[in-house]
């Protein structure tokens, strides 16, 4: 089995109050209570979110959602409704722009107690595994060009001393 993250604890001033506007954003489902302390938000079927209040001093945590184009349009349509003001970059002015580096839409937003919230469409940690065939296939035109002579030399070399050239063993001249 993989190993799957399945619950988090996010401490809060008011874990109703906060577990609810996030699920509302979301567009999930959420409790009152649930085992234990806790105000679950059930992000997926396999991760929630479990608020809990917390009077004394805790970290700032930042969590980010990776959802599809549809999903990131009804998501923002929400923030925006809601008068949330968000931004497009990780620490920054609230710009009430989107970000479209990385491939995607990303957005950043934080709540009253300060947690982040972050929502992308295309993950900068990972790449989709098109981004990643997408980057072999161009690498691999790339070499085969350079090993044909379709390119001029400086390219070629270029290509031939690139991190993608030099772990293939096969564009080697």
């Amino acid at each position: 089995m993989a190993i799957e993250l399945d619950h988090v604890i996010v401490s809060a001033r008011n874990q109703v109050v906060l577990a609810e506007r996030l699920a509302d954003l979301l567009g999930v489902r959420w409790a009152e209570s649930g085992a234990g302390p806790f105000s679950p938000v059930f992000v997926n079927e396999r991760l929630t979110l479990d608020f809990i209040n917390d009077d004394g001093p805790f970290p700032i945590q930042h969590f980010c959602f990776r959802v599809d184009e549809k999903e990131f349009d009804a998501i923002l349509q929400r923030i925006k409704a809601a008068g949330i003001k968000y931004r497009s970059t990780v620490r920054g002015p609230e710009d009430m722009q989107v970000n479209t580096q990385y491939g995607g839409r990303m957005v950043y937003w934080n709540e009253p107690d300060g947690h982040q919230w972050e929502m992308l469409t295309v993950s900068y940690a990972r790449p989709t595994t098109d981004v990643t065939l997408s980057l072999i296939l161009a690498s691999a035109l790339l070499t085969l060009a350079a090993n044909l002579d379709l390119l001029d030399p400086q390219l070629k070399a270029k290509v031939m001393n690139s991190p993608l050239g030099r772990t293939q063993p096969w564009i080697l001249d």
